[in-house]
């Protein structure tokens, strides 16, 4: 009777797509053999991109836009000793094809980035050390010299591995760029709203505010106008509002309305309905 083995009983939860992995690749040795009577024991170590999840995604790099900008993406090495007492070398290319395959298959029209405008750590060559189970790849981007008005994407592929074999259902990755405002985030949101006839009301409570663009956010903080407030930031940290309620009106003349970098706070005091104004004065900290 062939030895049972438990695979994988010790790997973490972060890796239960790489269990779903090899039991895929293993599948072929399942034909005409009861559940539960193979044997693993000499399955070769794996070595693929790590996703989240139980298959591959795309990677999103969401960036401000800076010429610091950086993402980064993971190789993993699935063993049945789980790690191996060897090193694990490979190397990480450009993979246009890849990115071609992924618009085919999405109706997608996403475009491989120059290489001038990114480069890989180390210049894509990896090594999984002895013991180690995955590594963190970081690609650093030329963030200000990217064409954010265009579909922005980075092929990637998985070549030349020594010390274990390339899984080859898991060996591409694809990087979708994204421009992300560095006013993006949640925000602790509290204020007043001065009713002409009923007084004042306080609201307070919590909001997230998406990327329009560099400098510009959009998100749940107009009180009550039932829909989304836009911000944007002008040089001089004073800002700009507006909404697409036909009630939104404007700022308060002689009211402070701007942002203060060092606090990440913003101030802003507008009103809507001209023909019984409601004032707001509203408060957004980043959290």
């Amino acid at each position: 009777m062939m030895k049972i083995i438990k695979f994988f009983s010790k790997v973490k939860s972060r890796n239960v797509a790489l269990l779903a992995l090899c039991a895929f690749v293993f599948s072929s040795c399942l034909k005409d053999k009861a559940p539960g009577n193979q044997d693993y024991s000499t399955s070769p170590a794996l070595v693929s991109f790590q996703y989240t999840g139980n298959g591959p995604v795309p990677y999103i790099a969401a960036i401000p836009g800076t010429a610091a900008d950086t993402s980064s993406i993971e190789v993993t090495l699935s063993a049945q000793s789980v790690t191996l007492g060897i090193p694990v070398t490979l190397s990480v290319v450009p993979y246009k094809a890849g990115l071609d395959s992924f618009n085919t298959a999405n109706g997608t029209s996403y475009v491989q980035m120059d290489p001038s405008l990114y480069s890989l750590q180390n210049g894509g060559n990896v090594t999984v050390s002895p013991g180690q189970q995955y590594v963190t790849i970081r690609i650093n981007l030329a963030g200000d010299k990217i064409d954010f008005t265009k579909k922005n994407g980075i092929g990637l592929q998985i070549a030349n591995a020594k010390g274990a074999t390339i899984a080859t259902n898991l060996n591409t990755a694809i990087v979708l760029l994204a421009l992300k405002s560095k006013y993006e985030g949640n925000y602790h949101v509290f204020g007043t709203r001065l009713h002409p006839v009923l007084g004042l009301f306080t609201f307070d409570y919590k909001a997230y505010m998406s990327t329009v663009d560099a400098n510009t956010i959009d998100g749940p903080v107009d009180a009550d106008l039932q829909t989304d407030l836009q911000i944007h930031v002008n040089p001089d940290n004073s800002v700009t509002l507006s909404s697409s309620s036909p009630y939104y009106s404007g700022l308060q003349a002689g009211k402070e309305n701007d942002y203060n970098p060092a606090t990440k706070t913003f101030v802003l005091n507008y009103f809507y309905n001209t023909g019984a104004p409601r004032l707001i004065h509203t408060t957004l900290v980043a959290q």
